[in-house]
């Protein structure tokens, strides 16, 4: 645990620190499009909420992603998450519906957090990361197999 902690706390304030910019940047976004009265604001709050549960979801995978990397950069983990997201987007939703329920319920029995949601939740998120990107490999193996397969039917015309 304390080796952990010694290696990766730079790299997580990192990534904490361009999370809660991007989360600021997101909640004044929509906070402009709730107090301002504009008819093309629906449109502006819409957009905003839709880029909020994105970024959300994007980053229910990108600290395991950048826990999992062999180079630790934070943009690089958070474009692997973003590729994910794009490639397997019902486990992305998923894991974040998941982890809003686990939340919301620790919050109403609050020993929960302490005990066991954070543990939970980093679970639930590593496991869905690691499951994916096996799954995506294997799509991305049989499509390569699948080219192959193809060229050599050309070739031999």
């Amino acid at each position: 645990l304390w080796d952990g902690f010694k290696k990766n706390w730079v790299i997580s304030l990192k990534w904490g620190g361009i999370v809660l910019l991007g989360n600021l940047i997101l909640i004044i976004n929509i906070w402009f499009s709730l107090n301002i009265e504009a008819s093309w604001s629906v449109f502006t709050l819409f957009f905003g909420l839709m880029i909020a549960f994105i970024w959300v979801t994007i980053n229910q995978f990108s600290f395991p992603m950048l826990l999992l990397q062999e180079e630790k950069k934070v943009l690089l983990a958070l474009r692997n998450a973003y590729v994910i997201f794009v490639r397997r987007p019902w486990d992305g939703i998923k894991v974040t519906l998941l982890v809003s329920l686990i939340t919301v319920g620790s919050i109403v029995i609050a020993p929960l957090w302490l005990f066991i949601s954070m543990a939970l939740i980093a679970h639930i998120q590593t496991r869905t990361v690691l499951r994916s990107i096996e799954k995506i490999r294997a799509q991305d193996d049989k499509r390569d197999a699948s080219d192959t397969h193809r060229e050599g039917i050309d070739a031999g015309e």
